[in-house]
Parts: C-alpha cells; sequence; structure tokens
C-alpha cells in the first residue's frame, strides 16, 4: 500500500471521527492538518463557520421565542375568552418551551438560558395569580401566592447563584408585602 493511500485513509478516518464527534473537533483539525499538510484547513473551516451560523441562528430563533412568551402569556389571559382550562393548557405549554430552553442550553450558560429562567419565573407567578383567582376568586389568597412566589424566586437565585434573581426577588417580596399590608 502506498503511503498516498494510507494517508488518504487516515484523513477519511479523521473526517467520519469529526463527522460523528467521537474526537474533539480541535483535534480533528490538528490531525487533518498534519496529514494533509494544510491543505484541507480551508474546507473544514467553512463547513465549522457553517455550523456555527446554524448555531447561532438557532440561538436568535430560541430568544425571540422566549420573549415572545411573555406579552403571549397575558394576551391568552386577560385579553381573551377562552375557556380556563385552554388557557390553563397554554401557559403549561409556554411554561415547558421555557423549561426546555433552559434544559438545552444548561451546558453554555449563556443568555438564552437566563432569559428562559426568567420567563419561566413570570410564567408561574402569572400561573400562580390566575389559579388562585380561579379557585378562590378572592383577594386575601394573593397576599400570600405572591410573596411566596417572591420567596421560590429567591431560593432559585440562591441555588443557581443568579445574583440579579436573588436581588430582584428581595425587593420584589419587600414590595408586596408592603402593598398587601396597606
Amino acid at each position: 500500500m502506498a503511503d498516498n493511500e494510507r494517508i488518504a485513509i487516515i484523513v477519511n478516518e479523521v473526517k467520519y471521527w469529526k463527522a460523528h464527534k467521537l474526537l474533539p473537533a480541535a483535534q480533528c483539525d490538528f490531525l487533518l492538518a498534519l496529514y494533509t499538510n494544510g491543505a484541507n484547513i480551508t474546507e473544514e473551516q467553512e463547513i465549522f463557520t457553517d455550523n456555527k451560523k446554524r448555531v447561532n441562528l438557532n440561538l436568535i430563533i430560541q430568544g425571540i421565542l422566549l420573549i415572545l412568551l411573555l406579552p403571549s402569556s397575558f394576551l391568552v389571559l386577560y385579553f381573551t375568552k377562552f375557556q380556563p382550562g385552554l388557557q390553563l393548557g397554554i401557559l403549561i405549554l409556554f411554561l415547558s418551551f421555557a423549561a426546555w430552553a433552559f434544559g438545552s442550553r444548561r451546558k453554555t450558560k449563556g443568555f438564552i438560558q437566563q432569559l428562559a429562567i426568567v420567563i419561566g419565573l413570570f410564567i408561574v407567578l402569572l400561573l400562580a395569580v390566575f389559579l388562585s383567582d380561579l379557585f378562590f376568586s378572592n383577594q386575601p389568597i394573593l397576599q400570600y401566592v405572591i410573596p411566596l412566589n417572591f420567596v421560590g424566586w429567591f431560593m432559585i437565585g440562591r441555588k443557581l447563584r443568579i445574583q440579579y434573581l436573588t436581588i430582584t426577588s428581595v425587593f420584589l417580596l419587600f414590595f408586596s408585602i408592603i402593598y398587601f399590608t396597606l
């Protein structure tokens, strides 16, 4: 077997490893550059930038959808005449999407994950207010539901070490207690 044939077999194997993520991309690029004397570097970089553009487009779409969840939740709850069961189902669907977005970006810990946490917590707040109005239909239960929600925000902020969530929950808890005592 000639050297060129062996090199071609090795290059094809490294490309297979890279495509199926059997080795990290950086190591595969290094091996490809080593065995091809840098001939495949531009081709591999083009594939990498296309994948990066696709990932960025997915992040943008996911972020836009997350941002639209909150106004859509208000729209479903307060500006439509849907049955309460349908409203509850839609809110749970929105909350599920926020939870999925949080879980799918858990390793990256980026902006989408933070946005998913905040939107999800606001939807939980809306859901708690909606359920308390639906089942109890009196104002006194809200003075317990809303502060308890902010206590939950505080606990989540402490557990996930999100400082802005912890600070916000303390302020909102303080203001809600003042509001309901006046």
